[in-house]
């Protein structure tokens, strides 16, 4: 998303200003990668600058509390009424950084070697089917790609890089959206497509005819 980072890097500079700790991505993340660590570092919350699956010109947060789940209504109720009743007070809060509170960290190899014990690759290298990812310019490139490739499971891969633009699409896993993984399916005979969307946290399927499964299948 536009200036996600620069968004990031501001909430951390404020954080540490009150002399809080703050574990700052080094890069882009899937949602669920900044969940894990929320639980292996012990951190009581997580903010996520992301817009998830909306339109390109859209920017947002997510905050998770310390389990790594997602902040549930009551919660970020209270964070919205601190909000109101400070900026009754100040149009701007000046800030100065605390550069010893900020530790920058990377949240992909952690997360990955997680993943690594949790999925049996083996058998499905085994299988020798090829799957077809759809990355749609999101946070699950060098994730959900190199995984696969680590473990020699033959993939072809579309939109593994940086488009805050989104191709001029919605980033979101719909069967419209999918066209050209229907189209990569086909053309290399893949047993499989798979796609994401912009924060990773949702996913599509298309089968080997490029034909769109719906989620709540795949789910049960």
């Amino acid at each position: 998303r536009f200036l996600s980072e620069r968004f990031a890097s501001e909430a951390a500079k404020v954080f540490s200003h009150n002399k809080i700790h703050v574990f700052l991505a080094d890069r882009d993340a899937p949602s669920q990668a900044q969940a894990y660590q929320i639980i292996c570092r012990k951190a009581h919350a997580g903010i996520n600058f992301t817009a998830s699956f909306n339109p390109p010109e859209y920017n947002g947060l997510k905050f998770n509390v310390e389990t790594g789940a997602p902040a549930l209504p009551e919660e970020t109720d209270k964070i919205e009424k601190e909000i109101k009743s400070i900026t009754k007070e100040y149009s701007f809060c000046p800030y100065y950084p605390k550069t010893e509170f900020i530790e920058k960290i990377d949240l992909q190899q952690q997360y990955l070697d997680y993943i690594q014990d949790k999925i049996d690759f083996r058998l499905i290298k085994k299988s020798k089917i090829k799957i077809a990812v759809d990355l749609l310019y999101d946070t699950s490139r060098e994730y959900l790609d190199e995984i696969l490739e680590e473990n020699y499971i033959p993939i072809e891969e579309i939109h593994g890089y940086i488009d805050p633009y989104f191709g001029g699409i919605t980033p979101s896993c719909t069967e419209e959206n999918l066209c050209e993984l229907k189209d990569l399916i086909r053309e290399h005979k893949c047993i499989v497509g798979i796609a994401t969307d912009a924060d990773g946290d949702r996913f599509g399927i298309m089968d080997e005819n490029g034909d769109f499964v719906d989620q709540n299948i795949i789910l049960s």
